[in-house]
């Protein structure tokens, strides 16, 4: 089974897409955890109905707490043997846990590509993983929960950057990834999402100094050393 973690505030102009998207899944052995983050439009009333409808949905919330604080929520109802994580505003292929599932072998992860679409479907680009720690987002891809347990991993409460720095400390866990020349995941571009947004980037990269000074060995050092060399890059140079 698949656990599949989806945090929601005031997305409901897209969410029942995304909902839509997970129930067409060709893999159906899946857990949809819907977590309402204290949203204030129907965000909430369209996860009870979805939940209604299908018996795979759990939907759960919590007073306004952000991004990290639902996902740890709802990685405390997860009951797969897999984790998956999509963002409200995005969705998926009919193949995409399937094409994942099935590539999982002994591999702890599973990495895929994603495109970056507008409102209405326009492919804008399409990025294939070409180096396993290149991408930081949680989404595109598929993790043992075992693999989380055993190092105790979550999602830094109160930052914005969280995928960042749960990135990174999932790579330094020594996982064995699997990248593949797949894009199933469809990522909305959209002004008003969190990463859209300009915010104060202080806290997450005294983060990764903190880290790449706690962290042991030359390899796993190198990687939060590149995280912060490409997050500077994106953010300064404007470069991806």
């Amino acid at each position: 089974m698949i656990s599949i973690i989806i945090p929601i505030f005031n997305t409901a102009a897209y969410l029942a897409r995304c909902i839509a998207s997970v129930k067409s899944q060709t893999y159906t052995d899946w857990q949809l955890i819907l977590v309402d983050d204290g949203s204030t439009d129907d965000s909430l009333l369209l996860a009870h109905q979805a939940q209604a409808a299908d018996k795979r949905i759990v939907v759960l919330r919590q007073q306004h707490s952000g991004q990290s604080a639902a996902r740890n929520l709802g990685l405390r109802y997860a009951k797969g043997e897999f984790l998956a994580f999509v963002d409200s505003d995005d969705y998926l292929d009919p193949d995409y846990l399937q094409t994942l599932v099935s590539n999982i072998g002994n591999f702890d992860v599973v990495q895929c590509g994603y495109r970056r679409v507008t409102p209405d479907g326009q492919v804008i680009k399409t990025d294939i993983p070409r180096q396993a720690y290149r991408l930081t987002s949680m989404c595109c891809r598929i993790i043992r929960r075992s693999l989380l347990q055993k190092h105790n991993l979550r999602f830094e409460p109160q930052n914005i950057y969280e995928d960042v720095l749960m990135s990174v400390d999932l790579w330094t866990s020594s996982p064995k990834i699997k990248l593949i020349h797949y894009a199933g995941y469809n990522y909305l571009v959209n002004l008003h999402s969190t990463t859209s947004v300009t915010h104060d980037t202080r806290p997450v990269f005294s983060q990764l100094r903190k880290r790449q000074h706690d962290t042991r060995g030359c390899r796993n050092k190198a990687i939060v050393l590149y995280t912060r060399l490409r997050l500077w890059t994106h953010f300064f140079l404007g470069r991806k």
